[in-house]
């Protein structure tokens, strides 16, 4: 039994399961669940909206897992074809294989190998946190995208706050449930976080991972994609988002930048409802 299995079958896997059905059982009428192949394990998809709307593929932040996107999905659905994905060997509902993703090239074919089976050939990207990262290496890395949208992309337009880096330290060193519920609500302000989905990353948090594998060096990609907005949360702490937004404009010039106020790094995509407005404002400006 792998470790994974041996986590979902323990208390604490079976109560994480339970959570993260129950988000995905709030997405619209119609939502499909299923696996895709691939060299690197079983890619778990959860699709949504009409089949021949522009397709958006959904990225989310580091063990946030897919479920992060339940209070926008509705509201993308409707007009464009949406397809969420976790990671195989990260926090969520894939399964990796005996080869699991351990490089940045391996990470940027396992995405190709996800759009070209959910047969698309230029998505729209949306990534959160590490997600967005993905997002501009995959662009950057001359895969065909349609358009970007990066929802506070960390290490790419500016470093992150000391403060930040040494409350994550104690997670990264020693995960468990009580560490992220408080890191979460340290870094959200105590901002009104979904219970299910708390549960989903604070349980996740103990879920047996790969190594996590993160692209270096992307202050200096910046991929020629015609369409391209980055969304920046007002409060988050996890950069100066002033200068971030001064660097974007400085050095991807023609990038649409949004600033959603009383927003956190973590409470996006969930908290503030406006969030969902901002979206597809920034698809409606993108042309998509």
């Amino acid at each position: 039994m792998s470790e994974t299995a041996i986590f979902l079958a323990s208390p604490i896997g079976r109560r994480f399961s339970e959570a993260y059905d129950a988000l995905v059982n709030r997405w619209p009428p119609g939502t499909r669940r299923f696996d895709l192949a691939s060299p690197y394990g079983n890619t778990h998809v959860v699709a949504s909206g009409p089949d021949s709307g522009r397709p958006l593929v959904l990225l989310s932040g580091s063990g946030a897992t897919l479920t992060e996107w339940y209070s926008v999905i509705g509201q993308l659905s409707r007009r464009h074809r949406v397809y969420a994905v976790d990671i195989p060997g990260q926090v969520g509902a894939s399964t990796p294989s005996s080869t699991p993703i351990s490089s940045v090239p391996d990470l940027l074919d396992w995405l190709a190998v996800t759009v070209a089976t959910l047969g698309v050939d230029e998505p729209t990207l949306i990534g959160h946190s590490y997600g967005a990262m993905i997002a501009l290496a995959f662009a950057g890395g001359g895969f065909p995208t349609d358009g970007l949208i990066l929802v506070e992309p960390n290490s790419v337009f500016g470093g992150m706050r000391p403060e930040y880096l040494a409350h994550a330290l104690p997670i990264l060193l020693s995960p468990n449930e009580n560490r992220e519920r408080r890191f979460l609500e340290w870094e959200t302000g105590s901002r009104p976080l979904d219970e299910q989905w708390s549960d989903v990353a604070a349980l996740g948090a103990t879920m047996p991972t790969t190594k996590l594998v993160i692209p270096r060096r992307l202050r200096s990609v910046r991929p020629e994609v015609r369409r391209r907005t980055v969304i920046l949360a007002e409060q988050s702490r996890v950069h100066d988002v002033a200068r971030i937004a001064e660097n974007v404009h400085s050095t991807w010039p023609g990038t649409q930048v949004e600033i959603v106020a009383d927003a956190t790094h973590h409470s996006l995509p969930m908290y503030p409802d406006v969030f969902g407005d901002v979206l597809e404002a920034a698809l409606d400006e993108s042309g998509c």
